[in-house]
């Protein structure tokens, strides 16, 4: 008996120095994916308890993404394009934002608040903060905010395959690394290079705003794909 309840005690002191390490998953009070009112951080909510309802729910659910609870945006957006890229041929013919990307946008782009869920009849209600969070609980400003001006952005949405890498010649085929991941349909979302549970990789000193990475400096993660 003595020596169950050591053991036990050595697991529960182990568990807690790995836990209380640095950010590690969204239900983290340091995670900024944590908008309840658990959060450490100032964009939260002023009242919601519930974690995962900012973006999950078990009924009444988006065919989106399993289990999804956020509204979608319907933004229109301004696409990358440069002369030396190979994925499409002008901004005019860019693939239209979907998949995973249009998820993590119904909140980044700032058009739709961060509360605005479909398992409830108003939207949750969030803290305003100036600059960042508006009265309306939308996303304005800060390292969150994308806005609909992806021109500077990294492409997103097309397809990424071997005939676009050898049409480019720059780009490695196949992708020998399950922590940058294309979407169902072969395509590049922002989960190639985000992973929107775990914030336990962002270790980055030259990039501290670069939150959610697969890697752990943006160095490595672009790596994955481009011959540099």
């Amino acid at each position: 008996m003595r020596k169950s309840i050591i053991i036990s005690l050595i697991f529960i002191v182990c568990f807690s120095a790995i836990t209380s390490a640095g950010p590690q998953r969204v239900t983290d009070p340091q995670s900024k994916h944590n908008l309840s009112i658990y959060s450490a951080l100032t964009v939260k909510s002023t009242t919601e308890r519930e974690i995962c309802i900012f973006c999950h729910t078990p009924h009444n659910s988006s065919p989106e993404a399993p289990l999804w609870n956020h509204d979608i945006t319907t933004a229109t957006y301004t696409y990358y394009w440069s002369p030396s890229m190979n994925a499409y041929s002008s901004v005019a013919s860019a693939p239209p934002v979907d998949g995973y990307s249009k998820l993590c946008l119904s909140c980044h782009d700032g058009t739709v608040a961060l509360g605005a869920v479909r398992s409830r009849t108003t939207d949750i209600q969030m803290q305003p903060v100036a600059g960042i969070v508006s009265a309306e609980g939308k996303l304005i400003g800060g390292p969150g905010y994308v806005g609909t001006d992806l021109s500077g952005a990294h492409p997103i949405s097309f397809v990424f395959d071997a005939a676009l890498a050898a049409a480019d010649g720059n780009l490695k085929w196949p992708i020998n690394d399950t922590d940058v991941r294309l979407d169902a349909n072969s395509k590049v979302q922002c989960t190639a290079c985000h992973d929107p549970h775990d914030d336990s990789r962002a270790n980055d000193p030259f990039n501290p705003n670069l939150r959610f990475w697969n890697k752990t400096t943006h160095d490595e993660v672009c790596n994955v794909c481009h011959n540099i």
